[in-house]
Order: C-alpha cells, then sequence, then structure tokens
C-alpha cells in the first residue's frame, strides 16, 4: 500500500470538498471556475518528492493574486468579513498544492481545507452545504490516518532511503473500520453537542452573513431602483416557507395562484434618481410592542374582521429584507415565535421585526383580509400625482380614463369606475409591452419610467409597477409601489409554498376610495406563470429536495434557544414524573387495589399455567447453553492450537533471518540491538549495494512471513539462493582480509 500516493489523493480530495462546499454556502461561482481547474492541474503536475513546480517567484505571486482578491472583495465588493478571509485560505490552499514536497506539506493542506470548513459552517447552512461537509468529515479522518502512518513510515526509514512499510491483508478493512468508528462518533458527539449547548450570541455570531445580496441580482429590496445597466440573473435559493390556512385553520394551500407576500410600501418617487422610496413621515407613525415566544398582538378589532386568512411563514435565512416582516394584505394579528419588537404602520400595514438574537431562524404567523382596506381614509397629500401632474405620463392617463368612461373629476368618481379606469391602465401595460430581465439606462436627463413607457416598451417587474403607480397617480388614483415576494410554486410534498429570490417581486396597490386598498399586478401573467412550473422529473426531484431542505431549516437551523429549553423542560417533566414517588406510590396503590378485585384471580391462574409450561422449556435451553458452552470452547482451543502451530510454523521458517544476521555480522555489519531489521538492512545497502541488496530482500521476506503472514508468497529456493550468495560474499571478503593481512 503506497500511502504517500494515498495521502496525497485524500488532501487533494479534502480541499476539493471544501472549496466546493464554500463556494456553494458564498454562492460564489467564480471561485469554482478559477480555483477548481487549479487544484487539479496543482495535483496533477505537483507532489511529494518532486521539484517545484512553478518557483518561488510563480508563488510569490499567485499569493500576491489572492491577496488582491480578496481585498477587492472586502473594500470594492463589500464581502462579509469571514467570506473575505475564508475566500483567501481557499486559494491559498490551491496555490500551497503546487509547493506540496514534503510530508509536513500535506500537514499543512489539511489544517488549511479544515479552516475553510470552518469559514463555510459560518458562512451558510444550506442542505447541499450540510451534505457536502458530511461528506469532508470521513474524508478528513481518512486523512489524518494516512498522515500519521506517512510520519511514521518517514521517521523509520534510514537518511536518504525509500521509506517502506508492510501491511497485512486486513489493514485496508480495519482502516476503513476505524474511520468509520471515529466518524461515527463525531457526529455523534457533534448531535450531543448541538442538542445540549446553549445557543447565544457566538453561536449565531456567523448566521447574520450567510444571505449576502449579489449585485444584479434578483432579491427582495425595500426601494426599487430604475435605471440600471447590465443582465439581471435569476437567484433561486429558497428564503420562505409559506403554509396557507383559512380562518378555521384548514390547509388551503395551493388553491391561490398567487400569493403577494407584501414588505416595503414605495409612496415616494424621485424622478432624479429614478427611485421609489418609504415616506419618512409614515416610518415615525409605526406603533410598537414587545412580545414574547408563540403570543400575538391584534392589530385590527375583532368585531372588524371579515374572510380571514392565516400564513404561516419561516424564514430559511436570517431575517432577510431589513426586518420585514412578509405579510398578505392586510394584516389583522400576528404571532411571533420567539420573543421580539414587532413594529406596525396601520396607514399601508407594514410590519417589521427585531429579534434579540443576531442570526436567529425566525418563525412567525399572520391573520391576514385579502384585499382589504385600512382603517379609515389615508391622506390624499402622500398620493399627490407629483413629478406626474404634466408631460407625458399625465397626457397617456388621461387618455385612457377617458377611453375608459371614467369621469376626470376625482370628487365624482365612484368605486366601480375608479375599478374600471385601474384596469385599463393595467390592460395597456399588460397587453403592449414585453417582460425582459435586460436592464438599459435611459438618456442623461431623461425619466426612467417615461422611457419605459413611450420607447423601449420592455422591462422587468418594477417598470411594469412604477409605470402602473405612475400613470394611476397622473389619473388622480392613489397608488404605491409594494415590494415582496410573488409566491406561485406550492410543493405539494410539504403542503407549503416555496419562496426563492427569484420570485422577488414588485406590484401595485391602488385605492378604490374609502380607504380600500387592493392588489394589482401589471407584469404579464405568463411571467409569474413560468416560475410556478413544476412539471417533468427534475422538478419532482426539486420538490422532493425543498421538503427535505424545508425540515433541514426548521429542525436544524431552526433549533433555537427556546426550542432547547423547552426539549429539555419536557424531557425533565417525563423523567420527574416517571421518578416521582409519589406517582410510585399512586402506581402501587393501584395495584393493590387491583388485588383485591377477582380478576387477580384469574391472572394468577394464568401465571401458574405459563409457568409449568414454561418450566420444561427453560430447562432445555440451560442445558443446550450448556453444551454450546462447551462446543464454543472446544472450537476456541481447537483454534488456538491451530494459530500456535502456524506461529510456530512461521517462526520455523524464519530461522533464516537468525543466518542473516550472523553473516552480517561475520561481514563486519552487525545490527544494533535499537536498530529495526529493515532499516539495518536500508543502511547496509547504502554504502554496499553488493551485500545489503540480498539483506534487504530478505528482511523484507521475513517481514512478510512473520508479520503480514504470507506463508505461501516466497519459496525456499529464493531464501537459499540469497543466503548462499551472501555466504559466499562473506567467505571471499575473508579470504581477501587474511590475504592483505600476509
Amino acid at each position: 500500500m503506497n500511502i504517500s500516493r494515498r495521502l496525497d489523493r485524500m488532501t487533494a480530495l479534502c480541499g476539493m470538498v471544501a472549496l466546493l462546499a464554500f463556494a456553494l454556502a458564498d454562492q460564489n461561482a467564480t471561485l469554482v471556475l478559477v480555483a477548481a481547474p487549479m487544484l487539479l492541474v496543482a495535483w496533477t503536475v505537483g507532489g511529494q518528492g518532486r521539484p517545484p513546480v512553478i518557483g518561488t517567484l510563480g508563488m510569490n505571486l499567485l499569493v500576491l493574486s489572492a491577496a488582491a482578491y480578496t481585498v477587492y472583495n472586502a473594500l470594492v465588493l463589500r464581502t462579509a468579513l469571514i467570506s473575505s478571509v475564508s475566500s483567501f485560505l481557499a486559494l491559498i490552499f490551491v496555490v500551497k498544492m503546487f509547493d506540496r514536497r514534503t510530508p509536513r506539506d500535506l500537514a499543512q493542506l489539511l489544517v488549511l481545507s479544515a479552516c475553510v470548513v470552518v469559514g463555510t459552517m459560518l458562512t451558510g447552512g444550506y442542505l447541499a452545504v450540510a451534505m457536502l461537509l458530511l461528506t469532508y468529515l470521513p474524508l478528513l479522518v481518512w486523512a489524518t490516518v494516512l498522515r500519521q502512518l506517512d510520519w511514521r513510515t518517514h521517521a523509520s526509514a534510514a537518511p536518504g532511503a525509500e521509506p517502506v512499510v508492510h501491511v497485512g491483508e486486513r489493514a485496508p478493512s480495519q482502516l476503513r473500520g476505524m474511520v468509520a468508528a471515529s466518524c461515527a462518533g463525531t457526529l455523534l458527539i457533534s448531535v450531543v453537542l448541538f442538542v445540549v449547548l446553549p445557543r447565544g450570541n457566538f453561536i449565531n455570531a456567523g448566521r447574520g452573513w450567510a444571505f449576502q445580496a449579489h449585485a444584479m441580482a434578483t432579491g427582495f429590496r425595500d426601494d426599487v431602483r430604475l435605471g440600471q445597466q447590465g443582465l439581471l440573473s435569476e437567484d433561486s435559493t429558497p428564503v420562505l416557507d409559506v403554509t396557507l390556512r383559512d380562518g378555521r385553520g384548514r390547509d388551503i394551500g395551493g388553491q391561490l395562484r398567487t400569493l403577494y407576500l407584501r414588505a416595503a410600501v414605495l409612496d415616494r418617487y424621485d424622478p432624479t434618481s429614478g427611485t421609489w422610496r418609504a415616506s419618512r413621515a409614515e416610518e415615525r407613525r409605526a406603533e410598537t410592542r414587545q412580545l414574547q415566544a408563540d403570543s400575538a398582538w391584534d392589530l385590527v378589532k375583532p368585531a372588524r374582521v371579515t374572510g380571514v386568512v392565516q400564513t404561516e411563514i419561516t424564514l430559511r435565512g436570517p431575517r432577510p429584507g431589513n426586518g420585514y416582516l412578509f405579510t398578505l394584505f392586510r394584516p389583522i394579528r400576528v404571532a411571533l415565535g420567539q420573543a421580539g419588537t414587532v413594529s406596525y404602520r396601520a396607514a399601508d400595514g407594514v410590519l417589521r421585526v427585531n429579534v434579540p438574537q443576531r442570526g436567529e431562524r425566525l418563525s412567525y404567523t399572520v391573520f391576514s383580509m385579502l384585499d382589504s382596506g385600512s382603517e379609515g381614509t389615508v391622506a390624499e397629500t402622500l398620493f399627490e400625482s407629483g413629478p406626474f401632474a404634466t408631460g407625458p405620463i399625465r397626457a397617456l392617463a388621461e387618455r385612457l380614463i377617458r377611453d375608459a368612461d371614467v369621469p376626470a373629476d376625482t370628487a365624482v368618481r365612484e368605486a366601480s369606475q375608479i375599478r374600471r379606469g385601474i384596469d385599463a391602465i393595467m390592460a395597456h401595460l399588460r397587453n403592449g409591452f414585453s417582460y425582459t430581465t435586460e436592464m438599459v439606462a435611459p438618456p442623461p436627463g431623461q425619466d426612467p419610467i417615461e422611457m419605459f413607457v413611450f420607447e423601449t416598451r420592455r422591462g422587468h417587474c418594477e417598470y411594469f409597477a412604477s409605470a402602473m403607480a405612475a400613470l394611476c397617480r397622473a389619473a388622480g388614483i392613489p397608488a404605491r409601489v409594494v415590494t415582496g415576494y410573488a409566491a406561485t410554486e406550492f410543493n405539494a410534498v410539504t403542503g407549503a409554498y416555496v419562496v426563492r429570490q427569484s420570485h422577488a417581486h414588485a406590484w401595485v396597490e391602488a385605492s378604490l376610495g374609502e380607504g380600500r386598498w387592493e392588489v394589482f399586478d401589471p407584469t404579464p401573467p405568463s411571467e409569474l406563470a413560468r416560475r410556478s412550473r413544476t412539471t417533468g422529473l427534475l422538478a419532482q426531484l426539486r420538490s422532493i429536495y425543498d421538503a427535505v431542505d424545508s425540515q433541514w431549516v426548521t429542525g436544524v437551523l431552526g433549533f433555537s434557544e427556546q426550542t432547547r429549553l423547552a426539549l429539555f423542560d419536557s424531557f425533565a417533566r417525563r423523567a420527574r414524573a416517571t421518578f416521582n414517588p409519589e406517582g410510585w406510590k399512586e402506581r402501587l396503590g393501584r395495584v393493590v387495589e387491583a388485588a383485591e378485585s377477582r380478576a387477580v384471580l384469574t391472572w394468577t391462574a394464568v401465571a401458574l399455567i405459563v409457568a409449568a409450561v414454561s418450566a420444561p422449556v427453560a430447562a432445555t435451553l440451560i442445558r443446550l447453553r450448556r453444551r454450546w458452552s462447551r462446543l464454543k470452547s472446544a472450537v476456541r482451543t481447537g483454534h488456538e492450537t491451530w494459530m500456535a502451530g502456524l506461529a510456530a510454523r512461521a517462526r520455523s521458517r524464519a530461522r533464516f533471518y537468525d543466518r542473516l544476521l550472523v553473516l552480517l555480522a561475520r561481514a563486519g555489519e552487525p545490527k544494533p540491538p535499537e536498530a529495526h531489521a529493515l532499516a539495518h538492512a536500508l543502511a547496509v545497502r547504502a554504502h554496499d549495494p553488493e551485500l545489503g541488496d540480498p539483506a534487504v530482500r530478505l528482511v523484507g521476506r521475513y517481514y512478510a512471513l512473520r508479520f503480514a503472514g504470507a506463508d505461501d508468497d516466497f519459496s525456499n529456493d529464493a531464501i537459499e539462493a540469497d543466503l548462499a550468495r551472501l555466504e559466499r560474499m562473506v567467505r571471499a571478503r575473508g579470504r581477501g582480509a587474511r590475504t592483505q593481512r600476509r
């Protein structure tokens, strides 16, 4: 077994798995595309005992490049500190692979890979990452065992000699068993520590860095920035699990085509920057309340509640969305799964939360009235036409309203007429415009909404929502842009909606008068239908994976301090109920009371009959057990006798080794008592190859016969031939020495 070669291969595998796990946790495809091919090249061209491939200058240049890449990520892209450090360690691992010439280098590489894994655990907790880390554990244990064997082999070898190790046939299986036992013990200890250790700021410290926003990728934002240039990529990372129930608690998941989970309500538009933001005045009107775990806050008086829908939401990431609680419109009651501070704005129904532990997974329940109005009217000053009071947007809005037969005077409009005008604006955008993820920046000085409406007529959901809100306001209809998620993907395995980053969406809420607001989505329905496609084998496999991932998030990543305390409290209650003396007295009293009844006579008779029948059977089993013990003892004695015979035979066959030592001593090469036989033979061969070659062969055969049990691998003829050769050389050298003395 070539231990050095296997150690080299296992070290490279550890590094590759650690690299893939970190890149997946950090969602950094660039790192995989750059580092993985370099790692394969380094493993192919480098290795123990080989000269440096790229030299000192090349190594220094690669290290400087890795440092520059890390600094660029930290200062320019503003990635998290743990992400930048882990990326640097992964790149250093790849660079070090080009210069792994000694066992010490391989040990350093294993330490580097373990550091990358630690950074991975602090970066992201995806199920796929956990599976890769479970793959990494046995690889690391196996590499560590090989590292110890390789070190012992090199330590026992003579200077300048090639390390040689002889193992028995069962050694690989024994090593695999030891690695499996070590991994099982490590996992068991990890599970115990995971359950026992309290959840504090240290344990949750890294989770807050897990979901970093990447530029030009889909995802929730609490503002809308139009006019950017580039291609918007889709991120399929799950962020929410949503279970839908009716007012009676019955599961109605899948009955609604789209769940509009709102978070940020944007009512101010800045035409100079093309940005929608929330009004700061509304932020100051929020009501705040401290909620305990599983406690609820009634946002609306129960007497006014009708048509309630219950949503149970679990955030897979650590509070994505800057503390917003994603809800249906309009929320009337909220309950948290853990202690936290909730703020609520009655004007627009926005809920936000602040939990004490950073990175803590969050589950909450919201009761909502679909498409329900606010309590009373909202000040129209918040929804003035503003930048849309004049210009081409106003002209188009007036034409659409006029064609829909809606009065121009806002004071005389009825709710049905307002709805007809909103439908006309939405139909205009849906029929004459197309959806695209390619973003085009307007020329300097041009409003991005006007560019979308009158020139490009192509854009993503933020452009559709912005154009509709602008046209509604220009027509005198209060409207606002809302950002959140449009949940369309229902997983029949879990009975919940899976919400991904790519489901981030923007739509419009418009007022029909008298404080009644409703949801309107001008984005073409075909785009939302595309997101919810779940047909085919791959889609079914992804649904199963999402179901397992959901259980991983709720059961493992969502294992909070409160869950731990509840688990121990339940265990303590059961233990007290089991070992309580009062409980035992009560049970004993029930037994005594039952004994006084007539039923005890019946059970006593049954017990006597069972004893009478089972006594002969038990006696027979005892006799058989004694005979089996004697048989095993005889077999064991015979096996020991047989093994002793094999050992005696091996010692008899190994007597040639004593002759070898005598011949070496006669040749002036006696073996020191503290030296190993193979090390002594290699030392002899180093300065006297003619004498050392047959000596090394004979020692190797002795090792194989004595320790590996290779009884039939070597013939007596080969052994006798080497001994005869040594004896001739010793005699010839003795005659030569006597001749020189004469």
